[in-house]
């Protein structure tokens, strides 16, 4: 199998621009690495309603921004592979994945027989 590699790259690049983007409207960086999930800023603490809004609010940001983050880190590692000339290689036996595995997922790591 010959992989169109610029084709898997450029849908790559605009994923992980379109994640990053997402990222930041329920998380912010600290550090270097990680992500912190953003709080609402309560404006009356005394009010349990607020209170309990912004707790709900920043668990849910927790969630999205650990599922967020993981497609992240997956997307970039897709695209390390690429320039390492490894992208499309099973990461269990080695053999091509499936263009069809790479065309509904192109950060996919394994072929179809390894995939769970």
């Amino acid at each position: 199998m010959n992989i169109d590699i610029q084709k898997y790259k450029n849908i790559l690049e605009t994923e992980l621009k379109r994640l990053e983007s997402e990222i930041l409207e329920v998380a912010e960086k600290e550090g270097d690495s990680t992500w912190e999930a953003k709080q609402l800023e309560e404006e009356d603490k005394s009010d349990r309603v607020d209170v309990a809004n912004s707790i709900e609010t920043y668990e849910s940001n927790v969630s999205i921004a650990e599922n967020l983050e993981r497609e992240i880190i997956d997307i970039r590692h897709a695209l390390e592979k690429i320039e390492s000339d490894a992208f499309g290689t099973c990461e269990i036996c080695q053999a091509e994945i499936e263009e069809e595995r790479l065309d509904a997922k192109p950060e996919s790591r394994t072929c179809e027989a390894h995939m769970n």
